[in-house]
C-alpha cells in the first residue's frame, strides 16, 4: 500500500495540473478506492465506522436510510420543499453525478486555502471526524490543521494540550466521555482565530457530538467573558481522548 499511495499521489498531482487533465482525475481517484481503500473494504468493516461490521452486499453504505428516502419522497414534503415534479425520487446516491465531480478533479480539489481565510478574518472553524472514520480520518484532518498556513499557525500549533469533560445529553446521569483538565487560565482566547477538531462518529454518537459542539460555543462564550476584546492569541490547544475510544479534540 505504501508503493500504492505513491501512484495515487502523483496522479493526484496531475489531476491538479492544468489544464484540468479529467483522465488523470478518474485515475487517481481509482488509484485510491482500488489500491488503498480496497484492503479495508475486504473486511467487510463500515468505512464510517471502521469497528463496526458492514455487509455491502446488502448495503454499500452500511446504514439504513428508508426512514429519511421515505419522508423526504413525500408529497407534502416535496411541495414544501418546491421539488420540481420532473425531478425523481430522492437516493442516497447518483452514481452520475459523483462521476462528473470525479472528471472535474473534485475529490482532488485543495479548499483548506478557505479556512485560512476564515480564520485570518477572525472567524472560528469546527472541523471534525470520527476517530475510527475511514472516509474522513481524524490523522489526516490533525496533519493539515497543523499545517494550515494562517496568522495564528505558530501560536496554535506550540498550544498546550488540555481536555474537556462531554456528556450525552441523552442519558440521565450520564458519565463522563472524556476525562477533564482544570489547568490553564480562563480567558486566555476572545475574538480569536480558533480550529476545534471532534473525532468521533456523527451517526452513532449524535448526541454525544451536539454536546461537544454546544459545550465548544458555550466554552467561547464563557472565555469571552474574561478576555480583552483584542486578543487575538490563539490560545491553548484542548485534546480530548474518550475513555470509550471515542476521541473529542478542541484546539482553542
Amino acid at each position: 500500500m505504501v508503493t500504492d499511495q505513491a501512484e495515487c499521489v502523483r496522479l493526484g498531482w496531475a489531476c491538479r495540473a492544468a489544464p484540468p487533465n479529467a483522465t488523470a482525475c478518474t485515475d487517481g481517484y481509482q488509484c485510491f478506492v482500488d489500491k488503498l481503500l480496497g484492503p479495508f473494504l475486504a473486511g467487510n468493516h463500515n468505512f464510517f465506522d471502521m469497528r463496526a461490521p458492514c455487509d455491502r452486499t446488502a448495503n454499500s453504505l452500511c446504514y439504513d436510510f428508508h426512514a429519511i428516502a421515505d419522508y423526504l419522497n413525500l408529497e407534502r414534503v416535496r411541495a414544501y420543499l418546491n421539488v420540481d415534479p420532473i425531478v425523481g425520487v430522492w437516493g442516497t446516491i447518483d452514481q452520475s453525478v459523483a462521476d462528473r465531480f470525479l472528471a472535474n478533479g473534485d475529490f482532488y480539489h485543495n479548499t483548506h486555502t478557505y479556512v485560512a481565510d476564515a480564520l485570518n478574518d477572525g472567524l472560528r472553524v469546527l472541523i471534525y471526524a470520527g476517530d475510527a472514520d475511514l472516509m474522513c480520518n481524524w490523522q489526516g484532518s490533525r496533519a493539515w490543521t497543523l499545517e494550515l498556513e494562517w496568522a495564528g499557525q505558530a501560536g496554535f500549533n506550540a498550544a498546550k494540550e488540555r481536555a474537556l469533560i462531554s456528556h450525552d445529553p441523552l442519558v440521565a446521569n450520564a458519565s463522563a466521555s472524556c476525562r477533564f483538565d482544570s489547568e490553564g487560565e480562563p480567558g486566555c482566547v476572545a475574538c480569536i482565530n480558533l480550529i476545534a477538531e471532534v473525532f468521533i462518529d456523527g451517526w452513532t454518537e449524535a448526541p454525544l457530538l451536539e454536546d461537544v459542539r454546544e459545550s465548544w460555543y458555550f466554552a467561547f462564550r464563557l472565555q469571552l467573558r474574561h478576555a480583552t476584546p483584542t486578543s487575538r492569541d490563539p490560545g491553548t490547544r484542548l485534546d480530548l481522548r474518550a475513555s470509550s475510544g471515542d476521541q473529542v479534540a478542541f484546539r482553542i
